[in-house]
């Protein structure tokens, strides 16, 4: 027997496939006479082929073709790539009649063409049956019609001769809207509408019932919404209306056959409700009446928001400002014993200008009123007015510390300013940057975040109410540059024997030494500290791929990894009692043989070429390699094999 050289290869497995490739020539001419239209065009490929130049595997066109006897002519009329469009409008379109992606609808943005030609908009029928028509057109194809009709089933038309038709049959009088929507094959569509009134023979006039509230009812907040129904038979409720002054004046409600309105408003004591409604036939309803019992809430009391308690002014005109709450409909103001005077209103914001008082204590008076002149509680303040304060207030940061560190992202500044006179604003600034305003005032805070690198300032300066601005005050910190790991590339010529030799920086100090971790093909490691932030880590390597991964910790985790690819190639002759691993010759204790087809080599020396620790359990009978996290399990006289424990049959 010749001796042969057999190559093994852990880890890498390559698979070959071969592909048939079609000529283009013939199936070309019958192409180009067929549809002599696509010469020079898009479509002046071959076609049936995923590759225009007739080469891989056939489309779903190039199977059809094959099924239908290399005849083009016997698949004209079908879809191929199931689109929607048939192979021969897609071709004499321009379109490729295998790619679903190609087709007209992905290019047609024409419009189309809508008429409603009956019923008339606003025309009147006084049968049950109503006949409904008009014409579509489109650049291609009208793909449908449909007639939307409240009450009633959509109905789906076809278009014949650029016409459509249909009858529809109303079984109660009512004013409806009939809308058409035309659709084309590309999607695009068009809608049209028209609204008639179907009136049957009818003198009855519609009844009314009250669902909310009941009858007797006692209600003590606003608004509230009156719901109710009507009940009409032959047509349908064209209109309801509402008076609350019996009668003298109407309201429209909302909706008709359900219908809703609301009650903004009323007096304590008791109110009617009269309700009416309208049919499309014109007859009008009694007035239907509902009593209900109206008990106001109390008005809550206003609030005073400027000036502040035991502010101090020194002006002689003082601007008083506040809030209240429905359901007042405003608020009165006045100084000490003073007449009271009208605020002006915004919203739920109220507003006014008081004057005329002398220097000393002070007492704003502030109640709300409603649409019935009812008084709420009065909400009372002081103040003092006395001549103008000169002393500036006192600020203070509190955070963060002079001289602290911080990773880039958002920081909390916080602190708090005092003043006599009270603090009317606090300001900050940040670098370079324009004066802002924080939030608070005694007790202020900001957060902001804070992307440049190294040393920043910020200063805060406060103002009273009677404009002093105090000395800024400012604090410095550092903002970090994110702390990074940085692998080194490992030593090449040490890689071919299976040593790693990889460096391993930090660009900073940590707050405790990085945790190193080693995985796959390898987990075990040793570290050499070469210099400060810079360690060499060390390792004998297992065929495969190893990862190395770094975790380190200052004020937020940082993780960084890189995988190292050790790869052995064995060599083995038969009859030889010599392998290669990789470049180096290792003598074995028996040669390499083939016995009955199959190879035979030595189990133990394999493994420790490719760097794994080779185990023996007498008692299973197994065999196995230990490289890294990995392990092979091997039985005798078993075609079972484990990978980490997961069976596979040899």
């Amino acid at each position: 027997m010749n001796k042969r050289n057999i190559l093994v290869v852990i880890l890498i497995i390559t698979l070959f496939a071969t592909s048939m490739v079609a000529g283009r020539e013939m199936f070309y001419d019958m192409y180009i006479n067929t549809y002599p239209n696509v010469k020079d065009t898009n479509l002046d490929i071959c076609i049936c082929h995923t590759n225009p130049n007739g080469e891989n595997e056939r489309n779903a066109y190039g199977m059809d073709f094959v099924a239908g006897g290399y005849e083009l002519k016997n698949i004209e009329y079908m879809d191929s790539d199931s689109d929607g469009w048939l192979n021969i409008d897609e071709i004499n379109s321009g379109f490729h009649p295998g790619d679903p992606d190609s087709n007209p609808a992905n290019s047609d943005k024409t419009p189309l063409i809508l008429e409603i030609l009956k019923p008339a908009s606003g025309e009147i029928f006084t049968g049950g049956v109503v006949t409904i028509e008009g014409t579509a057109s489109d650049n291609h194809q009208v793909e449908k019609i449909i007639v939307e009709i409240p009450g009633h089933k959509n109905r789906t038309l076809k278009v014949i001769n650029g016409k459509w038709t249909m009858k529809v049959m109303f079984e109660t009088g009512a004013e409806v809207e009939i809308k058409v929507t035309a659709y084309d094959r590309s999607g695009n569509s068009i809608t049209a509408s028209v609204k008639i009134k179907v009136v049957f023979e009818d003198h009855l006039a519609p009844t009314i019932e009250f669902i909310f509230p009941q009858e007797d009812a006692t209600l003590e907040s606003f608004p509230f919404v009156v719901k109710g129904r009507t009940i009409e038979k032959d047509n349908s409720t064209e209109l309801v209306e509402y008076s609350l002054d019996s009668g003298e004046s109407w309201e429209k409600a909302s909706g008709t056959d359900k219908w809703q309105f609301p009650v903004n408003m009323a007096p304590e004591g008791v109110l009617e409700i009269w309700v009416k409604a309208t049919d499309t036939a014109g007859n009008i309803s009694r007035p239907y009446k509902l009593k209900l019992k109206i008990q106001l809430p109390d008005l809550p009391t206003p609030k005073i928001t400027y000036p502040l308690e035991n502010m101090v002014v020194d002006s002689k005109t003082l601007t008083v400002s506040g809030l209240f709450n429905k359901p007042a409909t405003g608020v009165e103001v006045r100084i000490d014993e003073g007449q009271w005077k009208r605020a002006k209103i915004d919203g739920f914001l109220w507003m006014i200008e008081m004057s005329g008082y002398s220097e000393g204590e002070h007492v704003i008076s502030a109640r709300a009123f409603d649409f019935y002149n009812r008084k709420s509680e009065i909400f009372t303040l002081n103040f003092v007015s006395e001549p103008r304060d000169n002393k500036p207030p006192t600020v203070t940061i509190i955070f963060p510390e002079q001289d602290s560190e911080f990773e880039t992202g958002y920081i909390e500044i916080k602190g708090t300013a005092s003043d006599e006179s009270g603090v009317s604003r606090v300001e900050i600034k940040i670098n370079d940057q324009p004066w802002k305003p924080v939030i608070g005032r005694e007790n202020w805070y900001l957060r902001q975040e804070f992307l440049i690198f190294g040393l920043n300032t910020i200063a805060v300066r406060a103002t009273d109410y009677f404009g002093n601005i105090s000395e800024a005050v400012q604090t410095s910190f550092t903002i970090l540059e994110p702390l990074k790991f940085t692998f080194g590339k490992p030593d090449e010529s040490l890689l071919l024997e299976g040593k790693l030799n990889i460096s391993l920086n930090w660009n900073r100090d940590l707050t405790n030494p990085p945790i190193l971790k080693m995985s796959g093909s390898t987990n075990k490691f040793e570290i050499n500290k070469s210099k400060d932030k810079e360690w060499i880590i060390t390792s004998k390597l297992g065929a495969g791929v190893t990862n190395l991964e770094v975790n380190g910790f200052f004020i937020v985790n940082t993780k960084s990894s890189v995988s190292i690819k050790y790869q052995v190639a064995v060599n083995l002759t038969i009859g030889s009692d010599v392998m290669f691993v990789n470049t180096d010759q290792i003598k074995i204790p028996e040669p390499a043989l083939i016995v009955g087809g199959r190879l035979y080599i030595p189990f133990r020396s394999l493994g420790e070429a490719f760097g794994a620790d080779v185990l023996w359990n007498s008692a299973t009978k197994t065999a196995t390699y230990v490289i890294g996290d990995y392990s092979y399990d091997m039985t005798l006289n078993s075609l079972i094999a484990k990978i980490n424990g997961r069976e596979i049959t040899m």
